[in-house]
């Protein structure tokens, strides 16, 4: 069981996203992933974004256990794809 954060999720979206990973621990936050909130999420294999979080190397290097960004866009230049490549983190988009 992975524990995945969401973040800029619209209500439908968590309805959709609780029902289809049922065998996952899942958190939701209405707001972007930033510096200051990057806490709650330090433990997570994977997170998933919309693009008013900006996916820095100073908010990937709080992240140890991180495997997976995904990105709810077709855009990804929010995402420090370099930094990600570097540290074996995977990313896709929409």
């Amino acid at each position: 069981m992975a524990k995945i954060a969401f973040f800029d999720i619209e209500g439908w979206e968590k309805t959709f996203l609780k029902k289809k990973l049922v065998k996952h621990e899942l958190l939701f936050f209405k707001d972007s992933l930033t510096e200051e909130n990057v806490g709650s999420c330090k433990d997570c294999q994977a997170i998933g974004v919309f693009i008013y979080s900006k996916i820095s190397s100073k908010i990937l290097s709080k992240l140890p256990k991180l495997k997976l960004v995904t990105t709810l866009s077709t855009g990804f230049d929010h995402v420090d794809l370099k930094t990600c490549k570097n540290k074996g983190i995977s990313v896709c988009n929409v």
